[in-house]
């Protein structure tokens, strides 16, 4: 799971990229993003195209705000997105929502993937706590 944040300040919006794997030997058919940018409305939510590797959609969303949201499998299961900037409970005892932050203005390209701890610079020494 990724998520691909494109920002566009003349617009105030942000278009996000969603992804979701094909799991070999899972039979997952169809994926669907429902959150607050669509009131949790399966009906409307837009179902994301399948690839060889995963289930992507993009979606066009205002800047400054925080969503939440999840993936509804086939219609009938939920899953959160492991790349999501955090995490809140929702109202059903025991279940968490994925959260998607946007920065208000940003302007830059901004890819939420796997992150690599930063290479300490030659000749410095590191501490232990």
């Amino acid at each position: 799971m990724s998520i691909i944040k494109v920002y566009q300040p003349s617009k105030g919006s942000c278009k996000v990229t969603f992804t979701y794997p094909v799991i070999s030997g899972h039979s997952v058919k169809s994926v669907q993003v429902l959150g607050d940018f669509n009131n949790w409305d399966s009906k409307i939510a837009p179902k994301m195209k399948k690839g060889k590797d995963e289930f992507t959609t993009v979606i066009e969303l205002n800047a400054g705000k925080s969503y939440e949201f999840r993936y509804l499998l086939d219609g009938i299961k939920w899953d959160n997105d492991f790349s999501a900037d955090n995490y809140i409970a929702s109202p059903y005892s025991g279940i968490n929502n994925s959260v998607l932050v946007l920065e208000s203005g940003k302007g830059s390209k901004v890819k939420k993937e796997k992150t690599v701890a930063p290479k300490a610079a030659k000749g410095s020494r590191s501490k232990s706590s």
